[in-house]
């Protein structure tokens, strides 16, 4: 699930992004396993959407789906080519930096760029994810537009040799930009949606993460994240249409968020985890773990230190800087219990990666590393 140009070694903080071999482009990929329970196997409608564009050429300029159902390339319902029944629905690119109002910590402020290419049919969306039955079926959408391509996809990623009854679904979000020669303003991004309705009971929670973003020292800015959302955290409208509300993430279960931003000389890079506190009425923690975390009072302070205890794993793994892979915030004995029979629960993933015109990262990439919020991810 890792894009075949993501790979390379980083190091330093301040003085740039030091690079193993040659890269040859930029990028940022989320990717989400579902957890393992099967009632996240079966129901729901899917939703890929990807984006484009290029200063000089224009957006969506090419723009290429598929379904993949038994093995077999079916036809793509709604494929959709460049300026024809392009969606109204935007999706988020980073643009510099703010200080989070749920966790204190320094994450990507976002702008918003469409319409986007979407795979649609009846109800807005494709398929149905009980129609991605066998092993490597998918649906995917990919849009490209000069050096930049954005592209998502939900696929079956059932092991028919361990165990077919369990089938695990994932999503996965890129956003690339081949910055091999000079970086042509522009900016491409993408996002999977797996929505599904869970049957009342209680059930493992291990989601499996990946957060990449790999960038090039020419003025870049990349975002890579994941969440979950369910019918307890977003109460204003079906959760089959939080990506076309907006992705209001303080509504989310949670949301885990890599980022960077690079200069010809200064960088910025960091993780952000944030847990809803209205989502331990349904997610459960272990009470030895609980109790490693220290004296809380409320939902609130609770989801603070379990917010700070994620940070400071991630930040023992990566420093900050380098990506997760297959990663699971909860501890072992984390369960879920749905409040309601058939509770509305999705997993998303988006990445975005821009490049603006020249100069235009440089005050926030400073403002960043002067003193906005510090480099490695502190509460």
């Amino acid at each position: 699930m890792r894009g075949m140009f993501s790979i390379c070694c980083v190091s330093g903080l301040l003085s740039g992004w030091a690079l193993c071999g040659q890269v040859f482009a930029g990028s940022a990929i989320a990717s989400a396993m579902n957890p393992s329970a099967p009632a996240f196997s079966s129901g729901g409608y899917l939703n890929v959407a990807a984006y484009s564009e290029q200063a000089d050429i224009g957006s969506n300029a090419s723009v290429t789906s598929d379904v993949v159902l038994g093995g077999t390339t079916a036809a793509s319902p709604g494929q959709y080519r460049s300026g024809v029944g392009l969606t109204s629905q935007k999706i988020a690119v980073p643009s510099g930096f703010k200080v989070s109002p749920l966790t204190g910590n320094t994450v990507p402020n976002y702008t918003f760029s469409g319409p986007v290419a979407q795979i649609l049919g009846p109800g807005q969306f494709a398929l149905t994810k009980g129609q991605l039955s066998e092993p490597d079926d998918e649906v995917s959408i990919t849009s490209t537009t000069g050096a930049y391509s954005g592209s998502a996809s939900v696929s079956n990623q059932t092991n028919p040799l361990i165990n077919l009854n369990f089938p695990k679904y994932a999503i996965t979000a890129e956003a690339t930009v081949d910055d091999s020669g000079d970086v042509v303003p522009g900016d491409s991004s993408a996002l999977a949606g797996d929505p599904v309705n869970i049957p009342a009971g209680t059930y493992t929670y291990d989601p499996s993460l990946d957060c990449s973003v790999q960038l090039n020292p020419k003025g870049e800015e990349g975002s890579a994240r994941v969440y979950a959302v369910d019918g307890a955290t977003f109460t204003s409208d079906s959760v089959d249409n939080f990506v076309a509300d907006g992705e209001p993430l303080d509504q989310s279960l949670w949301t885990l968020t890599r980022y960077g931003s690079q200069g010809s000389v200064v960088g910025i890079r960091g993780y952000d985890f944030y847990l809803n506190p209205t989502a331990l009425s349904e997610i459960t923690f272990p009470a030895s773990y609980l109790a490693s975390l220290g004296s809380y009072t409320d939902t609130t302070s609770e989801a603070l230190l379990i917010d700070q205890a994620v940070d400071d794993e991630i930040s023992s793994l990566t420093g900050d800087i380098s990506d997760l892979t297959d990663f699971d915030p909860f501890p072992t004995g984390t369960s879920y219990t749905p409040l309601m029979d058939g509770e509305e629960y999705a997993d998303g993933a988006d990445a975005a990666i821009e490049a603006p015109e020249p100069g235009a990262i440089f005050l926030p990439l400073v403002l960043a590393v002067l003193g906005v919020r510090e480099l490695r991810r502190r509460h």
